[in-house]
């Protein structure tokens, strides 16, 4: 995939972030099948509430879990969903169980 490289990895980074804040174990990921990369950061935090999973990806937005811990301004995913919609591809959030949540882009591989 062709990336711009330094916006890809603030995206990462603020995922992996979010997820240490949240969970003690985290897992990222990189797949790809030649024609999608699909990068995975899990945690096993307390996840986000189906209600709020479009909402916690707009600028600003915190959950509750989130509002309680006085650090961030609520951008690191809304920076992560940008960046991914910025290479045409596309940031969701997951359920793990029994607990967590998994952050995922989503990016389409051009061929050469």
């Amino acid at each position: 995939a062709t990336v711009r490289p330094n916006a890809l990895t603030r995206a990462v980074t603020n995922l992996v972030q979010n997820a240490s804040k949240f969970g003690n174990q985290i897992a990222v990921r990189l797949q790809h099948d030649g024609m999608t990369a699909v990068i995975d950061v899990e945690d096993d935090g307390p996840g986000v509430r189906d209600s709020e999973k479009l909402a916690v990806l707009q600028p600003f937005y915190r959950s509750d879990p989130a509002r309680r811990d006085p650090g961030g301004f609520g951008l690191g995913l809304a920076i992560a969903f940008e960046v991914a919609r910025d290479h045409g591809g596309i940031l969701t959030l997951h359920d793990l169980e029994p607990r967590g949540l998994r952050a995922r882009i989503r990016l389409r591989i051009e061929p050469a």
